[in-house]
């Protein structure tokens, strides 16, 4: 894959109220009316690729402060943010964190039809478009920049949540970021970073590649593959167990937990479902569409991709509806607040279609976010709402519709614990107390990152 590298620029952070924060009480939410589809750009057919940009965790307590989301320059808590927006505090000596527009290329290829409704698997996916971005996330980066690297060894099992359910209220938040050849890199303070990665080879997309991670149940589950359905295993984001669901023909782009149960999708819309903390996978269903991200909350698990297809399941990921949502495949899916929030965007021709839609009912209905972009990244939960990362800066919401929006851009991953913010773009890693004033560490890029906490070392 070919990256781009432009300027990292400064940029000022511009305050505004941005309604309630992410795992808001129920009676605290607006129900919007019901109205029309969204009408959102709408593309041919034949999308171009858009490789999941992995989703991210990170809920705060009830009553948690406004650290790292829009506010006034100076309005901030004392410590909580440099003076000079997007400049490193005192002491730290690190590059400022760029505008999201860093590390995108121009899409190259295009994506390879479904063989039908379910139809045959298919090799592998895709190739992506923007690495870094919301349509795929960087691989492991140079190997040479990794800090602590290690040879690829035990594996242990994964997992995703939120970040007051990063698990139970007590432990250690950790973070996990996973990638390309099999990267599982972990960090308890968002700058030392413990990295396990295999042979690296010329083709990133091989049986190894891991492109999502999450969090349930105290432990990690990452998803991947090419063409075998990768699932590795962790309780601590360390160790890891491998290839736990070893299938021939695809690949899987998402994973979701929720009440004991993981499922995950990915290529041709083959789902699968764990119910023994990921030990074990069967074969639940096939949807219409390749699976790019999942998210579950409020009794549902919600599956996103090509086409702007949503999926939703109310048995436990056994089995699910299906509808066509956006006019744009989707990338990137999240829940939080009582409410999801999916977004994407896709090659068309002279530049990209973008849209983001929200639901306030547990996937039941959908509508358009009261938000544009020209493009758009990720979604992840902070400490005062959803935070969706896009072109030109980024955005909050408490209820999926409304958003404040700010100049300050975010890198194309990022995830939320413990007052700490960490993050990823094609090549660099990212970290800081406050969203909008990242510092650059060491180590590349992943194609997904999440946060849990862990009661072991």
């Amino acid at each position: 894959m070919r990256c781009v590298r432009v300027l990292l620029i400064a940029v000022a952070l511009v305050g505004g109220a941005c309604g309630a924060p992410e795992d808001q009480p129920e009676g605290g939410r607006s129900v919007w009316p019901e109205t029309a589809a969204p009408v959102l750009p709408q593309t041919s057919a034949d999308t171009e690729d858009g490789e999941r940009a992995g989703s991210s965790v990170g809920r705060a307590e009830d009553g948690a402060s406004p650290t790292g989301l829009p506010m006034p320059v100076g309005s901030g808590p004392e410590g909580s943010a440099p003076e000079s927006i997007g400049q490193p505090g005192p002491g730290e000596g690190s590059e400022a964190m760029p505008s999201t527009d860093m590390g995108r290329e121009e899409p190259d290829t295009q994506d390879a039809p479904l063989a039908g409704a379910g139809g045959g698997p298919m090799a592998s996916d895709p190739e992506a478009h923007g690495e870094g971005t919301a349509g795929e996330q960087a691989d492991a980066g140079d190997p040479a920049e990794q800090t602590d690297q290690t040879d690829a060894g035990d594996t242990g099992d994964a997992g995703e949540g939120d970040v007051s359910g990063v698990g139970s209220v007590e432990g250690q938040v950790r973070f996990v970021g996973v990638g390309g050849w099999g990267l599982r890199a972990w960090t308890d303070d968002g700058v030392t970073w413990t990295d396990t990665i295999n042979k690296i080879t010329r083709d990133d997309h091989t049986p190894d590649l891991l492109r999502d991670v999450a969090f349930g149940g105290g432990r990690f589950v990452a998803v991947g593959g090419d063409a075998n359905s990768m699932i590795m295993v962790s309780d601590d984001g360390r160790t890891w167990d491998e290839d736990k669901h070893p299938r021939g023909g695809v690949w899987l782009g998402g994973v979701a937990y929720l009440d004991g149960v993981w499922v995950a999708g990915g290529g041709n819309g083959y789902i699968v479902r764990s119910t023994d903390d990921g030990q074990t996978w069967s074969a639940v269903d096939t949807l219409d569409f390749h699976v790019r991200d999942m998210a579950a909350g409020q009794g549902a698990f919600i599956a996103i991709g090509d086409g702007g297809f949503v999926a939703r399941s109310t048995d436990g990921g056994q089995t699910f509806s299906v509808d066509k949502v956006a006019g744009v495949s989707l990338s990137s899916v999240e829940f939080g607040f009582g409410v999801f929030v999916a977004v994407g965007s896709e090659w068309a021709g002279n530049g990209f279609d973008a849209g983001c839609i929200g639901s306030p009912d547990a996937g039941a209905t959908w509508q358009a976010c009261s938000l544009t972009s020209g493009r758009f990244d990720d979604v992840t939960v902070g400490p005062d709402g959803l935070v969706v990362a896009m072109e030109g800066g980024h955005a909050v919401t408490m209820d999926g519709h409304s958003f404040t929006t700010a100049a300050a851009g975010l890198p194309a991953q990022i995830a939320y614990g413990d007052g700490l913010w960490v993050g990823s773009t094609d090549d660099h890693r990212w970290s800081g107390t406050a969203a909008a004033s990242l510092n650059k560490t060491s180590g590349g890029g992943f194609r997904a990152l999440t946060a849990g906490r862990v009661s072991m070392p």
